[in-house]
């Protein structure tokens, strides 16, 4: 599954840039703070938009950590979002990408250790206009997917522009 996933991923980023739809550059920033059900802490993290690949779909680098109880976990996510056409103030999107996640753990006794996986996620959300054209709150819901099973997250943020 996850060699079709990279040939999706790679084929979509082709194709918008072959129609010459591709408009990277940095345009906005967003933090975000989430819940992880599986290892039931509180997260923060950091969002980049790079601009779009083709039309309605961004690349949008991601950055998440959480400290606390029995688990320390860090993530770097490369995640393309599609963004569903809409005309109201609610614009829905979902995506996908690939990463790196490190979890250490401490239980006391020399039980400790770390482990860092390759990672496959996929998600879905929705941004909210809020009245002021530079900003604007979002939400949604992740999943990762490695390689001794998956975990689960809930966002929501404040995103920028640049």
């Amino acid at each position: 599954m996850k060699k079709w996933f990279i040939v999706a991923v790679i084929l979509l980023c082709g194709a918008g840039m072959a129609r010459g739809a591709s408009n990277l550059a940095l345009s906005r920033a967003s933090v975000k703070a989430g819940y992880n059900f599986d290892f039931e802490q509180l997260v923060i993290g950091a969002d980049l938009n790079m601009g779009t690949l083709a039309r309605d779909l961004y690349l949008v680098p991601q950055l998440e950590f959480s400290l606390g109880g029995d688990y320390s976990v860090f993530s770097i996510d490369g995640t393309l979002q599609y963004y569903f056409p809409t005309t109201g103030t609610i614009r829905p999107y979902a995506g996908g990408g690939l990463g790196f996640r490190t979890v250490s753990w401490d239980f006391g006794n020399g039980l400790d250790g770390s482990d860092t996986d390759f990672v496959l996620c996929a998600l879905g959300g929705a941004d909210f206009d809020i009245g002021n054209p530079r900003m604007h709150l979002f939400t949604d819901l992740k999943i990762r997917f490695m390689g001794w099973g998956s975990d689960m997250g809930l966002w929501v943020g404040l995103s920028f522009a640049l």
